[in-house]
């Protein structure tokens, strides 16, 4: 068992879903976990690992995203750029 914050909230997840799921006849969310609690024979600790892994796999991910977009300047701009001009427009669309 992994133990800490992190394990203690995956694994308690995993319990409530699963809880869910029995109360409410299998009714399923478009998400990693629902799939991976379709198949009931998927024991617990598999599903707690491949969410875990699946966790750390994502920061992994953006911190190197983060990593390679602050060390190009130009990236980082036009990055900036984008998202300063999507949310304008959003908060324009919800001013009318």
């Amino acid at each position: 068992m992994l133990g800490g914050p992190f394990d203690s909230f995956v694994v308690e997840t995993i319990a409530r879903r699963r809880a869910d799921k029995l109360n409410q006849g299998g009714t399923d969310s478009a998400d990693i976990l629902s799939s991976l609690l379709r198949d009931d024979d998927s024991a617990d600790e598999f599903i707690r690992d491949t969410a875990v892994n699946f966790a750390i796999a994502v920061a992994v991910t953006l911190s190197w995203f983060f990593y390679l977009v602050f060390n190009n300047p130009r990236v980082e701009k036009k990055l900036v750029d984008e998202l300063s001009g999507a949310i304008a427009s959003r908060d324009e669309g919800a001013r009318r």
